[in-house]
């Protein structure tokens, strides 16, 4: 097993702490009035062994259990002589001195009774109590071992007498016997052994405290844990004032209910935490006590996941001055305890027998697995997770990444041995802990459970050439960082050892973040058992200490072993560009180079930057000052993320360090980076923000469903990524929904300053469904910002936000209003479907369907629909100047000129303020950085009925080169249905004469299969949500490779033989 030396890895946070603990109003302070932050060390499975810790849960769900089992296997004595030797090995001195070596200040020491005293049920005199030397004995010597290391040690009673709670595990309870609450007899018996402790320990002044019961989860009255606590307290209190009480709720320790406000001036509220979000929220319970009540917290237990939520949690309870104990010392075959104890075949064919009563072992066998286990229990006998305790000691103070072993170069760097860190700093990976409390749903942060406890996933490697481990289960955009040390300047050979099952792994290798290799490709190994090495030749490297960082690019998987780097023995590479891309500051690309450059002046004339084939200026051209390999363009214009971007060098050459000179190159292209921006004027969902804090989302009600946000509270905000195409004036409009009043602020943020836009109150409206459209007028410049929402008054609900330009056309859409304004609409009759009506949130007519009516000879109704290109609706109520065809006596209809009105006459008014006669309106198109296809008309309903109210939006369903079906949401809370169409003399076969379907949809494979009616090559062009064309291609089958795309909702378009479908694909 590989030890690792602590002061090599850690800086320790240490202070020098007094003696007895006290608490003083909110804090817990020493005998100098020092606040004290109690890190405490919980030494579960010591004198209580959980079965799920040691790996024996399926065969024996308790202590008690599996004592019993092992007394029918290998006799009584035999079983106390391995329990005895569990005692003296599973904590030693040395593990006392390591805990405060590393960081603790205090251990929270969990006990049985049954150590300390004899069950009810075996008292010789009933009533009476016997006590035990044992327990006595091994808190003294443990009490001994923190004197000299100046340690707090809190008693924790683990295992009451009878046990108290159902989950027998925790408190070794038998259900055979009455449990604590159940027996009076047992009620005295935890009093008196709390008082024999308080009698004990009550001058011992490295005693930090008494938890008199851990994690009591009962069906108790209000006020009788208060009650039963109260007693413990008096009875302590009789011997011991000195020393704090902390006071755990029911149910886990997190139920409070019944025992505030407190009824001693020594003590303390001590709650658990485990596997719920790392935020204030999360303990706000927690905090409103402690305010309310004046009285000190303690988060008495808290472990069980990775890494980074040790990091956040640990941060989360220091920065609130609160104190904590991680659970557990040790476990068995670990990964996030602090310390790993080995199992051993005997053990486990023990653990085998007890489940399946298959293959009893032999006494002999069973004896020696058992004191094998013991043994290996010893802290020089496990193996030690130092990321563990790095994670809890030294990330909550600092984001800082540490060397886990020494990388040379030239020389082999093993992948597992990547930085200590948190994530984001030293790794990315898209799952990094559970959250099951908050989210319902339990995920595996390390897929393999070996070697370390951070996201990144481990697996047991095969390959002869490995430390024993190997990356997998890699994903899209996950990274890992090294700190390495290159011994000299020059071109190296890089080996990939890797293996896979399929072609199209990707990985590129940075230094201190600037690229070094280009995308290195990986291909098909033999399978995932079979590693082969993959040679890049002449990568440059710069003498000296730097951080190296290997990415993952696309979904295909594979195994990765180890980098090895040789000193190039090839004439040197080609001194040409290596790769530009755009930077983050959204005004510069670099240009990597495969040679350093000599010292130079770049004349900046010389150097051509081109956005979307149409030069830029430029304001500079400069050689990085930290890497000669790169040269910094910087332009005078954003660019933004939709350009398409080239550079090009006219000069007669640069000159390299190494004397070769690199001539001129012409319309390099540049890899755009930049974030995808929302764009203004437009419409932006309330739940595409790319930060927030304190929000949430929920489905919504609201017309075409989705999510709002809600559960606003003052000084919550969400940020959205924006880019204003144009400076003026805007109306900006709010759609909200509320039980009372609030209001809403925002601000336009960039490098330079924040812009508050301005404040608007949102009112009552009924309900949290309940929607209604605010707004206000606002002047907006142009540029690229982050647009800050906060919430100023709350409560409130937001679905979205919409910015139309007062200026001009706001139809940013623009294939979409090409596509409106081909030609004049007409609803498409004599085909099912064509209209229909069915709930609000439906996107088929579940209800019924409507027919063709004949009054039209042309088979299709003679109303048209034409569109602009500059937002102007035109209606045409065709020969008979009625609507649909219809007569005008049962239009109930209205003349928008004011001229000619009809009384409604039929039954359910359904052409109430519909416009009869010829007219025009404004409408607006969704923007094309929407998720779905919408048009909005100022004044009337226009496609369809059941729609003369105003502003009243469609939503586009489905549509092909001449077809749309569209659908509205009514007043009365129906979804209304209509198919129209561009072309009068098609008759119905030829207006479906090719039909698309696309499945899986929602998918989350690298393919999705396109079937269609009419026959051909398929032409793809399928385009993200801000109109950026993705991929363009052409299929002669079925299948389409979408392994390359990120999750999110794209829109496809299909042509075969001229004839054009559109759909949306949802990439989970």
């Amino acid at each position: 097993m590989r030890k690792v030396t602590l002061f090599l890895l850690l800086l320790i946070y240490s202070t020098a702490y007094g003696q007895n603990l006290r608490t003083l109003n909110k804090d817990i302070v020493d005998e100098n009035n020092n606040e004290v932050i109690l890190r405490s060390a919980g030494l579960g499975g010591w004198m209580l062994q959980e079965p799920y810790m040691f790996n024996y849960s399926s065969g024996a769900n308790t202590q008690h259990e599996f004592k019993e089992k092992l007394n029918n296997l290998v006799g009584s004595e035999n079983t106390e002589l391995f329990f005895e030797s569990w005692l003296d090995n599973f904590v030693t001195e040395q593990d006392v001195d390591s805990i405060a070596s590393w960081g603790f200040n205090s251990i929270r020491l969990p006990m049985h009774y049954d150590l300390f005293t004899l069950s009810i049920q075996n008292e010789p005199v009933e009533g009476e109590n016997t006590w035990l030397d044992r327990g006595f004995e091994i808190v003294d010597q443990l009490l001994d071992w923190c004197e000299q290391n100046e340690l707090y040690l809190i008693l924790d009673l683990h295992a009451a007498p009878g046990g108290q709670g159902y989950d027998a595990a925790i408190s070794d309870y038998n259900s055979e016997f009455p449990s604590l609450w159940e027996s009076v007899e047992n009620q005295n018996k935890t009093i008196a052994l709390w008082e024999q402790l308080a009698m004990r320990y009550k001058d011992e002044p490295w005693i930090g405290g008494y938890d008199l019961l851990n994690e009591t989860n009962w069906d108790l009255a209000n006020f009788e844990l208060r009650s039963f606590y109260v007693q413990v307290t008096n009875a302590i209190r009789e011997h011991d004032t000195n020393h704090i009480i902390f006071i755990e709720g029911n149910w886990f320790a997190n139920d409070f209910t019944g025992l505030i406000p407190p009824w001693d001036d020594n003590m303390a509220y001590s709650f658990h935490k485990y596997w719920s979000y790392n935020n204030t929220e999360s303990i706000q319970w927690v905090l409103d006590i402690r305010n309310q009540y004046n009285t000190p917290l303690w988060m008495g237990e808290s472990g069980e996941n990775s890494n980074l939520w040790f990091t956040d949690a640990i941060r989360l309870f220091e920065d609130n001055d609160i104190g904590w104990a991680w659970w557990p010392w040790k476990k068995t075959e670990s990964i996030n305890s602090t310390l790993s104890i080995s199992s051993n075949s005997n053990f486990q064919s023990i653990i085998n027998y007890f489940a399946d009563g298959q293959n009893q072992p032999s006494i002999e066998n069973a004896m020696q697995g058992l004191m094998q286990f013991s043994t290996d229990s010893r802290i020089e006998n496990t193996h030690y997770n130092s990321n563990v305790i790095d994670a809890m000691m030294r990330q909550p103070h600092t984001y800082e990444t540490l060397a886990y072993s020494e990388n040379l170069i030239p020389g082999v760097i093993y992948l597992t041995d990547y930085d200590l860190g948190t994530q984001d700093y030293a790794y990315s990976d898209v799952i990094s802990g559970t959250y099951q409390v908050s989210t319902d749903e339990y995920t595996t942060w390390n897929n393999g459970w070996s070697y370390r406890n951070d996201g990144v996933d481990i697996q047991e490697s095969n390959d002869s050439e490995s430390n024993g481990y190997n990356i997998g289960w890699v994903e899209d955009g996950e990274w890992l960082l090294y700190t390495v040390d290159v011994q000299q300047s020059g071109f190296y050979d890089i080996i990939t050892r890797y293996s896979s099952e399929q072609n199209g792994g990707k990985i590129k290798l940075f230094s201190d973040d600037l690229e070094i290799t280009d995308y290195i490709n990986l291909y098909n190994s033999g399978g995932y058992s079979n590693f082969i090495n993959r040679v890049t030749a002449n990568v440059y490297l710069s003498e000296g200490v730097q951080k190296l960082k290997l990415k993952i690019k696309g979904d295909v998987s594979f195994n990765l072993s180890k980098l090895e780097f040789f000193e190039s023995n090839d004439e040197n590479p080609e001194f040409e560009v290596l790769l530009a891309n755009t930077l983050e500051d959204e005004k510069s690309i670099k240009i990597v180079l495969t040679h350093p450059l000599a010292s130079q002046n770049l004349e900046m004339d010389l150097f051509d930057l081109k956005l979307n084939d149409e030069s830029t200026d430029i304001s500079a051209v400069e050689i990085d000052s930290n890497n000669s390999q790169v040269i910094n363009v910087i332009t005078e214009n954003y660019m933004s993320f939709q350009d398409e971007i080239t550079i090009s060098y006219n000069g007669d050459g640069l000159l390299s360090e190494t004397g070769q000179y690199l001539y001129s190159f012409q319309d390099y292209p540049v890899e755009n980076n930049l974030s995808t921006r929302l764009l203004i004027p437009g419409r932006i969902q309330a739940e595409d923000f790319y930060y927030q804090e304190g929000l949430e989302t929920e489905e919504t009600s609201d017309t075409f469903g989705g999510l709002n946000i809600g559960y606003t509270d003052q000084g919550d905000f969400a940020d959205y990524l924006v880019a204003i195409n144009d400076s003026g004036d805007y109306t900006i409009s709010f759609r909200v929904a509320s039980q009372g009043s609030g209001s809403l602020k925002l601000e336009l943020i960039n490098d330079t300053s924040t812009e508050n836009i301005g404040v608007i109150s949102t009112p009552n409206t009924g309900g949290w469904q309940n929607w209604q459209t605010i707004s206000f007028s606002r002047y907006l410049p142009e540029g690229l910002y982050t647009l800050r929402m906060i919430v100023i008054q709350s409560p409130f609900n937001l679905n979205w936000m919409d910015f139309e330009s007062e200026n001009g056309n706001n139809n940013s859409n623009e294939e979409l209003v090409e596509f409106l304004s081909s030609g004049s609409w007409r609803i498409q009759a004599e085909v099912d479907n064509y209209r229909g009506v069915g709930p609000g949130g439906a996107i088929t007519a579940e209800w019924w369907s409507a027919s063709a009516l004949s009054e039209s000879n042309t088979g299709l109704y003679d109303d048209t629909w034409t569109f602009s290109e500059t937002g102007v609706l035109s209606v045409n109520t065709g020969a008979d100047e009625t609507i649909f065809g219809k007569k005008p006596e049962i239009d109930a209809a209205f003349d928008p000129n004011g001229n000619v009105s009809y009384d409604a006459d039929n039954e359910f008014n359904e052409y109430l303020n519909y416009p009869l006669t010829n007219h025009t309106d404004q409408y607006n198109t969704s923007s094309d950085s929407d998720s779905e296809e919408t048009i909005t008309f100022n004044t009337y309903g226009n496609l369809g009925f059941y729609t003369a109210l105003d502003n009243q939006t469609y939503q586009i369903l489905s549509r092909t080169s001449n077809t749309m079906t569209v659908r509205n949401v009514g007043s009365e809370g129906n979804s209304w249905y209509s198919t129209l169409t561009t072309d009068e003399q098609l008759s119905t076969v030829e207006l479906n004469n090719m039909s698309v379907r696309i499945f899986p949809n929602p998918t989350n494979t690298d393919f999705i299969y396109i079937k269609s009616s009419l026959q051909g090559v398929k032409v793809i062009e399928l385009f993200d949500i801000n109109g950026r064309k993705i991929i363009q291609t052409k299929i002669s089958g079925d299948k389409l490779d979408i392994g390359n795309l990120n999750h999110g909702l794209y829109l496809i378009k299909i042509m075969i033989k001229g004839q054009i479908s559109f759909a949306k694909i949802v990439v989970n």
